[in-house]
């Protein structure tokens, strides 16, 4: 839900960036030396759009990243032991649902626990 909402809002940024963008390009084509200024406060005004955007662009390079890495790490199977190929040993989250990593060894749960 999350990653829907940030693409979002970073469709609207976009959209609001692009639309204050072309307006004041056509403006600024008819613009006099006493409007440069009115166009100068119209791209501050612009700007934090430009950076919420880039904000949003990071967290949803880093969500999709996150996603990836753990699809790919998840070892196959829940609390079963994996079926052929085995996932290689590192930490996983908790077969069983807790709020904890568990370490798998290549061939089965350890008792060994970390921060998630």
């Amino acid at each position: 839900m999350a990653f829907v909402l940030k693409v979002a809002l970073l469709g609207l940024a976009s959209a609001g960036l692009l639309l204050v963008g072309l307006g004041l390009l056509v403006a600024g084509g008819f613009a006099s030396d006493d409007e440069l200024g009115l166009l100068a406060f119209f791209w501050v005004l612009a700007a934090p759009f430009v950076i919420f955007g880039s904000m949003l662009v990071r967290s949803i390079v880093r969500m999709t990243r996150e996603r990836m890495t753990a699809s790919v790490r998840e070892p196959p199977g829940n609390a079963s032991a994996p079926t052929a190929p085995t996932a290689p040993p590192g930490w996983y989250p908790d077969p069983q649902g807790m709020p904890c990593s568990r370490w798998w060894d290549g061939v089965q749960w350890t008792e060994a626990t970390g921060p998630r």
